[in-house]
C-alpha cells in the first residue's frame, strides 16, 4: 500500500501537457538565442582578425612597406567609395601627415615620407574618411649606413688637371655600368695635357636603379598624361614633387651634399689643381645644383659638361651648340625635373661659369628625361614612345627571357636617347 502511494506521488509529481509545452519551448529560445550569440562571435572574431577586409573593402597598399627614416612612401588606396568626393586622412600611428583624395571608384594615390627621427621598428599607417577605415604596417629599418668619399691624392701627388664625374642612374643590364660620355672627355683632356697631368675621380653616392626611375608610379602617369585625348595645348606633364620618383630626389640630395664636400677636400689638398665637370642624367642634375654651393672653386673650373640633365634649360647659352653634330639638339623645351619643380634659378647654371659649359639633349634619339612635351615643339605622343623604349630597355638583359624578348630590348635601347651619349661634341668643346 505504501508503494502504492509512493508511486501516485510520484505520477502526480510529473508535468502535464501544457506544462511539458511550456519546457519545449523555453528550451528552444535557449537553443536560439545560443545559435545568434555564436554568430555575432563568430562575426565579431571575423572583423576583428588581422588583414582581413573591412564591409567596404576599403584597403591600402605601401610602395615601399619599409625602409629608414625619410623613406618616401606611396600610399595606394581603393575600395573607398563612400569616401568618393571626401578628404581621407592618412596617419602614421595617430598622427595625420597627409590627405587622399579618392576618385568615382573609390581610387587613390598619395606621398608621404616616414618623419626624420623616427626609431626603427614597426609602426602603423592609417586611413579614415569617416566610417571607412583602413590601415596597412611599415617597419622602419636601420639607416644605411653613409659610405665614407674615397680619399682624394695628397698634395704631394697632385696632377694640375682633374676630371671630376658624376654618373647618373644605374643603367639597363645590357648598357653596362660605363660612361662613353665622360670617358671621351678624359681621353681628350689626357691628349691634351699629358696623361701624367690628368687625374680621374668619380663621385660615389647613391645611385638609384635605372628600372626604379623608368617603370614606377611617376613615369606611367607621365606617360599616361602625354598621350591623353584630346592632346592639350602647353605643357602635358604633371607638376610638383610628387610628379618624380622618390628614387630619383633622394640620389639628387645624397648626389649634392657628396659632391660638394668631396670637392672642397679636394681643392683643399690640391691647392693648384684645376677641375673638369663631367656629369649625366642624375649627375648632371647633381652637379648643376652643387655648383652654386662653390663659388670660391670657380676660377680653378676649366670645363662643365652635362649631358641627359633632368634639370635641362634650353634658353642657357651653355645649351647652343652646332646644328651640324650628330643627333642635333637640343629642342625647345625643357627637362623632366625642370618641368615638374621649375626651372633653376636665378640661372639654369652660374653665370660665372656659362663660357666654360656646354649641356647636350638629344633630339635624335629623342631623350626623354631632358626634353618633355610642348605644343609646337615635341608632341606628347612621341615623348611617350620613347620613354617607353627606355623602360623597355629595362628588361633587355635580363636572364630568363625569351630571345625575341632580348631583341626587343636591345631595339628600345637605341630609341633611348638618354643611355646613348658618346661625348665626341663634349671632346670637341674642350679642345676648342
Amino acid at each position: 500500500m505504501r508503494r502504492i502511494r509512493a508511486l501516485g506521488a510520484a505520477v502526480g509529481k510529473l508535468p502535464s501537457d501544457s506544462a511539458a509545452a511550456e519546457i519545449q519551448r523555453s528550451g528552444q529560445r535557449h537553443r536560439s538565442t545560443a545559435a545568434v550569440l555564436t554568430l555575432l562571435l563568430t562575426l565579431a572574431a571575423t572583423l576583428l582578425s588581422p588583414g582581413s577586409a573591412r564591409a567596404q573593402g576599403e584597403t591600402i597598399i605601401l610602395d615601399p612597406a619599409e625602409g629608414p627614416e625619410k623613406t618616401s612612401v606611396t600610399v595606394t588606396g581603393h575600395g573607398w567609395i563612400d569616401a568618393a568626393g571626401h578628404d581621407v586622412s592618412i596617419t602614421i600611428r595617430t598622427t595625420e601627415v597627409t590627405t587622399a583624395h579618392p576618385d568615382s571608384h573609390g581610387d587613390f594615390e598619395t606621398h608621404l615620407t616616414i618623419p626624420e627621427g623616427t626609431p626603427p621598428g614597426p609602426i602603423t599607417i592609417g586611413a579614415s574618411s569617416g566610417n571607412s577605415h583602413a590601415s596597412a604596417p611599415f617597419k622602419v629599418t636601420e639607416p644605411t649606413p653613409v659610405s665614407t668619399p674615397p680619399s682624394p691624392p695628397s698634395e704631394e701627388d697632385c696632377p694640375e688637371w682633374l676630371v671630376f664625374g658624376v654618373k647618373g642612374v644605374k643603367p639597363p643590364p645590357l648598357a653596362g655600368d660605363t660612361l662613353p660620355f665622360a670617358d671621351k672627355i678624359i681621353e681628350e683632356a689626357q691628349t691634351l695635357h699629358g696623361v701624367e697631368n690628368v687625374g680621374v675621380t668619380w663621385l660615389d653616392y647613391e645611385r638609384p636603379a635605372f628600372k626604379d626611375v623608368f617603370t614606377g608610379n611617376a613615369v606611367q602617369a607621365a606617360v599616361n598624361a602625354a598621350t591623353s585625348e584630346p592632346q592639350p595645348q602647353g605643357l602635358l606633364l604633371p607638376f610638383g614633387k610628387d610628379a618624380l620618383p622618390p628614387a630619383l630626389l633622394k640620389g639628387r640630395e645624397d648626389g649634392v651634399n657628396r659632391a660638394v664636400g668631396l670637392l672642397r677636400l679636394q681643392a683643399a689638398r690640391c691647392p693648384n689643381q684645376h677641375f673638369i665637370l663631367a656629369g649625366h642624367s642624375l649627375g648632371a642634375w647633381v652637379l648643376g645644383d652643387a655648383l652654386p654651393e662653390l663659388r670660391e672653386l670657380y676660377p680653378r673650373v676649366d670645363a662643365v659638361l652635362l649631358a641627359g640633365d633632368p634639370m635641362f634649360d634650353p634658353d642657357s647659352s651653355a645649351a647652343e651648340r652646332p646644328d651640324t653634330l650628330d643627333q642635333a639638339g637640343p629642342l625647345k623645351t625643357m627637362g623632366i625635373a625642370a618641368h615638374a619643380l621649375g626651372l633653376r634659378k636665378p640661372s639654369y647654371l652660374p653665370e660665372e661659369l656659362l663660357d666654360v659649359a656646354q649641356s647636350y639633349c638629344y633630339a635624335s634619339p629623342l631623350d626623354p628625361i631632358c626634353a618633355t612635351p610642348k605644343a609646337g615643339v615635341l608632341d606628347g605622343k612621341t615623348w611617350a614612345r620613347h620613354m617607353d623604349a627606355c623602360r623597355l630597355a629595362v628588361s633587355g638583359g635580363r636572364l630568363g627571357l625569351e630571345a625575341a624578348e632580348v631583341v626587343a630590348g636591345v631595339i628600345a635601347q637605341s630609341e633611348c636617347g638618354h643611355i646613348d651619349y658618346k661625348g665626341d661634341y663634349a671632346a670637341r668643346f674642350l679642345a676648342e
